[in-house]
This record gives C-alpha cells, structure tokens and sequence, in this order.
C-alpha cells in the first residue's frame, strides 16, 4: 500500500504513520518531511490473512500545533487475491485492438498476461497454462491461427471471443458460446455502449455510462444478432442516438462450461484512446470493462449454489447500499424467486437481519 501525505510548517522534521485494521495497529513508520517539498509518499508491505476484500486506515500521528487533524486520516478498500488470474491474448493478427487490450489487463495487478498472435514471433510453448482466454478475431477466415485457438479450446478454460472483420462467423456459430451472428456480407453498423438496466452480474456506474456516451462509435458486424438460452447481454448497441436491443457484450449461460462471453465490435483501441485523452490519460471504464468481464468469467470456479455480492464496488456515505444474489439447483442450473435471509455482522459484532 502506498500512501501521499502532504503536509505544510513541519519541513525538515519527521512524523509517525500508521496502518491500521479495525482496532488494530498492523505497521507503523516514520516518515521523513524533507525541506523543499510539500508531498511525500511512503509504502507499507501489509499481510492478508485470506482472500476477500479489507478495510484499512492510513494514520498520520498528530503534530503539535496542528490546527485539525481531520484530515489526518484516510480509509482504503483493498481487494486479496489467492494468486494472479492468468490471461492468454490471442489474436488471428496483429491488429491495435490488442494494445489496448494489453494495456487494460496489465493494468490491474492482479491479472499476468501472455501474449500470442498467429504467425507472429515464437508460437504458445506448450507447457503455457493460463485461466482464460482472449480471442480476438478468432475462429479467423481461411483458418487463420487454428492451431492456435485449438490449444486454448482444448484447455476448457473460460473464453471472451472479440469479433472483427476477419472473424470466421460460421466458425463461431457452432461454438455454443449463447450468441448467434449472421452477418449480411462485409456490412458494418457504427455504434457506442449502451449498458443494459437489467444486467445485474456486474455494475456500470455513472461515471462508466458517462464515459461510454463519450466513445467514438466502433464497427459492429450488421446482420441478424440473437442471444441464446441463458445467455445475457451486458452491453446493448447504440447506433448514433438510437439504442437497440442488440448485444454489444453478450455473456453465455452461467451454468455451461467453459463460461465464454463475445464482444461484437472491432476498432475499441479508439474508445481506450478517446478516454484517455479525455480523463487525463485515465481511461478507467474501458479497463474497468476488460477488467469485470474477466472476472466474471472466472468467478466461482466453485459453483456455489448461493452467490450474495455487492452491487457496486464502493459506496458513498448518502447511497442505499444494494446487494444482488444468484441461486442455483443441485445440478447449477439459475433459479429463481427464492426466499433468502440476509444477517450483517458489523464490527462490533451487533447484527441485523
């Protein structure tokens, strides 16, 4: 963890800093205030007991003569991974889609990434494991890096197929991924994100929406899109002003394995730069987006057949605080409409139900 403490009158002297968990003190440190600067920064090596997500407090020790000390203090929420998820991008070719791809995973610590593009370089050693998969323009016309997408297939593991113009559509029908494209010819449709109210596996919030009307369109393929039994689309197409009840992002039934999710549009390396230059070279919803749909594509690996989650990721002191809830049959097919009791242990132990 790593924490800025700005500070001004106290040049040249130190101050103690604290991390800590609860009631806990779990490190302290002292921390130089050079002359000459107004901001210093200093880092904690923290230990988790377990996977899940902490709460922690960073604690400037008061100084004498400080006028308040209300600023003293900051909270951090930080997420515990038992290891880094394994990412394999895969491309039928060189294409800018996968730099920003690249660059949207490698943006989050906790994914590793390795890249393999076909005829491209040294080809995917064969002990290369990975839990899972970005397709980009794979299946590809003429066959283009089928040995390639035969190794990620044969290792069952959950797929995010990205669709382009040298996707090979009759390829991808068979695949049973809860998406069908019928494309007419080499047509195009031109359009934004639009996320989907009804999609509660993972949140779009305000500021991702804002950012996503922002976008510059990408290209779809235009044709017949239909979703599958149990299949569910996170992101609808926007054409110009017009939404439209096509997917955009469209993830499989839950229940079938390998998970796999598609991605219908080709040219969103501009949505990543045009956020960018944007937001001051911080095009968090497209990470973000990359990001949540990997995750839900590996989560659970489990099958729990009870699933309580957050609605969002972080809540503010004047937000009614939402959880959403999954359940599942004995063979983890989705029900619904079942009576669950919900109990809060807070940190004093008091509880609510």
């Amino acid at each position: 963890m790593e924490a800025e403490i700005g500070y001004e009158g106290y040049a040249g002297g130190t101050t103690t800093v604290e991390v800590r968990e609860g009631n806990r003190v779990l490190t302290t440190r002292q921390v130089a205030l050079p002359a000459g600067r107004r901001r210093v920064r200093a880092t904690f090596l923290l230990t988790a007991p377990a996977p899940g997500k902490r709460r922690y407090e960073v604690r400037v020790v008061p100084q004498a003569g400080e006028f308040t000390v209300l600023n003293n203090a900051r909270t951090a929420f930080l997420e515990v991974v038992k290891g880094k998820l394994r990412v394999l991008l895969a491309g039928a070719a060189p294409h800018p889609d996968l730099k920003a791809l690249r660059a949207a995973i490698l943006a989050n610590n906790n994914f590793d990434l390795t890249l393999s593009v076909a005829g491209v370089g040294a080809p995917l050693p064969a002990g290369t494991t990975f839990d899972v998969a970005v397709l980009h323009q794979l299946p590809a016309k003429g066959g283009l890096g089928q040995e390639l997408l035969a190794r990620v297939r044969a290792a069952r593991v959950p797929m995010l197929y990205i669709l382009g113009a040298q996707s090979d559509f009759a390829a991808y029908n068979q695949l049973a991924t809860g998406l069908s494209v019928q494309p007419r010819g080499a047509q195009t449709d031109e359009v934004t994100p639009l996320p989907n109210p009804g999609f509660a596996r993972f949140p779009f919030d305000e500021d991702s929406r804002r950012r996503f009307g922002q976008y510059p369109p990408a290209q779809v393929p235009f044709g017949d899109v239909r979703l599958g039994g149990g299949a569910e689309a996170a992101l609808w197409q926007q054409v110009g002003r017009l939404p439209t009840q096509k997917p955009l992002l469209a993830f499989g039934s839950a229940t079938t394995t390998p998970r796999t999710a598609t991605l219908l549009a080709e040219n969103t390396w501009q949505w990543r730069l045009a956020e960018a230059t944007a937001h001051d070279d911080r095009p968090e919803a497209y990470d973000r987006l990359i990001g949540r749909t990997l995750r839900l594509l590996t989560q659970n690996a489990n099958k729990k057949r009870l699933d309580v989650y957050p609605t969002q990721d972080a809540f503010g002191t004047q937000d009614d605080v939402m959880l959403g809830a999954e359940t599942y049959n004995a063979v983890f097919e989705r029900i619904y409409d079942q009576k669950i009791t919900l109990t809060l242990t807070d940190s004093a132990r008091k509880t609510r139900t």
